[in-house]
């Protein structure tokens, strides 16, 4: 039987992640004899494979961004095609009666779905096994809405099988250059969707974590870098030592760096591992920062304070990362209005090439605390139904605060960040070693990151570093901001002797 298992997207908003989820479902539904096809895109782009495949079933991967396009398609799917449709994904904590009675999908899966993505699909096309006994399953019982029980998380993670990533339907599209090697969240911070729940992480082994990235080595030759997707990977200090082991292996036979999230909290204490983590390839780091404002983040749970966090920030400047990638959180509780303007100037100042500062609205993810009880934030929701949810639109504001003034305040950010970044490259103040690693991180291995953007956007500061990277430019002294000759040679080796 065929399976179609999706994930939609607004037009022009392809990510370029790999979608671990559906081809780890994927790969389930194969090993319970289903013939299952992943498709991601636009919703237009779905109807064709539906037209050419006839699917028994249909299952939807729901995010806060999505989640209003997959009631409408849904619905509209109903109309022409009687097969069962099925809604998961982070957002499907956020979902219920309202959603079942208003789209098309039949059914609810909560958590985790490997397990009892099959279970559901033998009820209802095999006529094996019993709804009711499904663990996470949401559906309309003859119009009777019911709830199982909750899903209990795999703890055996090497037991599921690896992303079956030859079920895409996108033939001209290449994966293999994300990896999960845990799962779970231990943090609880009141405004992210992994740690609404928060709960014990589970680990895949580091050999079978290191298996699949060979796998997926040997499979497409041009893989640069590796993107490790955990939430929370440098939760423990031996097994991310036991990470960068397995990639020093690897990079012996094969030129490929690699990505990750960092905790600050939970790496400060052991702030030696980050040159070991260097020295086996990392190349660029996340890190959580939210707001510069100290009560804020308190608000917010974070573990982190801003001196942990600028402190950190310097010390991995000093051990040589190439990039550092931080986001700051608008529409959040109010906070001074120069507090984090200030903090965003002095991290850029103290990591001037290397960390990438963006902005985001607070989303009010379903099962956090914001969603559910705003007003002890001083927060009020304007889309609590998701129908406007995107990054462009802030459906949180505080109190008091208009939408317009969030927008406002975003684009303030952002001005700050662009302009701080401008001023230090057209006053020639960029370590040119810290730039040389630009330039490798996105020659070498097409990591491109902010700065090197904005020094592409100045013409005479890009042809100078670049000629320095391809090893023709100078010693550095030259100010690359002045109309200075880009070149020099000594005209005696372009004359031929004569006589």
């Amino acid at each position: 039987m065929d399976v179609i298992l999706c994930h939609l997207h607004r037009p022009l908003y392809e990510s370029p992640h790999d979608y671990c989820g559906l081809f780890y479902l994927a790969a389930c539904l194969e090993r319970a004899g289903y013939s299952p096809h992943v498709y991601h895109g636009e919703p237009e782009g779905l109807f064709r494979h539906i037209d050419e495949i006839a699917p028994s079933a249909i299952g939807f991967g729901c995010d806060f961004d999505n989640v209003r396009t997959v009631e409408a398609l849904s619905a509209q799917l109903a109309e022409h095609y009687r097969v069962p449709m099925i809604a998961g994904g982070p957002q499907s904590a956020g979902m219920g009666e309202e959603f079942l009675r208003a789209g098309g999908c039949g059914y609810i899966l909560r958590g985790e779905a490997e397990r009892t993505l099959p279970l559901l699909l033998d009820c209802v096309l095999r006529g094996e096994g019993d709804l009711g006994a499904t663990p996470g399953l949401v559906w309309l019982d003859g119009g009777v809405y019911r709830e199982n029980q909750p899903y209990i998380p795999e703890e055996n993670l090497d037991s599921l099988p690896r992303p079956a990533y030859h079920c895409s339907l996108h033939k001209n599209r290449k994966y293999g250059g994300s990896v999960f090697t845990g799962r779970g969240c231990p943090h609880s911070c009141a405004f992210c969707a992994s740690g609404a729940g928060a709960s014990r992480p589970r680990f895949r082994s580091i050999q079978d974590v290191m298996d699949e990235i060979r796998e997926n080595l040997d499979r497409r030759a041009d893989i640069k870098y590796i993107t490790v997707l955990d939430d929370t990977f440098t939760t423990s200090r031996g097994r991310v030592l036991d990470f960068c082991a397995g990639m020093r292996e690897i990079r012996a036979a094969r030129d490929v760096v690699w990505y990750c999230e960092c905790h600050v909290g939970s790496m400060y204490g052991w702030r030696d591992v980050l040159p070991e983590m260097i020295d086996s390839g990392l190349i660029r780091l996340q890190i959580g920062v939210e707001s510069g404002d100290p009560g804020t983040l308190r608000t917010y749970r974070k573990t982190s304070s801003v001196e942990q966090i600028e402190d950190f920030v310097s010390y991995a400047v000093s051990c040589g990362i190439a990039q550092i990638a931080t986001n700051f959180i608008v529409g959040g509780p109010e906070e001074d209005s120069d507090t984090t303007p200030g903090f965003i100037r002095r991290l850029i100042q103290s990591a001037p090439a290397v960390i990438d500062v963006i902005t985001g609205f607070l989303r009010p993810y379903p099962g956090t605390d914001i969603a559910r009880e705003p007003e002890k934030f001083g927060l009020v929701l304007h889309d609590p139904a998701g129908a406007f949810a995107q990054d462009d639109f802030p459906s949180v504001s505080p109190s008091g605060v208009t939408q317009k003034d969030v927008v406002a305040l975003r684009q303030r950010y952002n001005r700050l960040i662009r302009d701080t970044m401008k001023e230090l490259i057209a006053s020639g103040r960029l370590p040119m070693s810290a730039v040389m690693r630009q330039f490798d991180a996105a020659m070498r291995y097409g990591m491109r990151s902010r700065w090197f953007a904005e020094i592409e956007d100045n013409s005479l500061a890009y042809e100078y570093y670049y000629a320095c990277y391809i090893g023709e430019g100078g010693n550095g002294a030259v100010d690359p901001n002045r109309t200075l000759p880009q070149r020099t040679f000594e005209f005696w080796r372009y004359v031929l002797e004569s006589g």
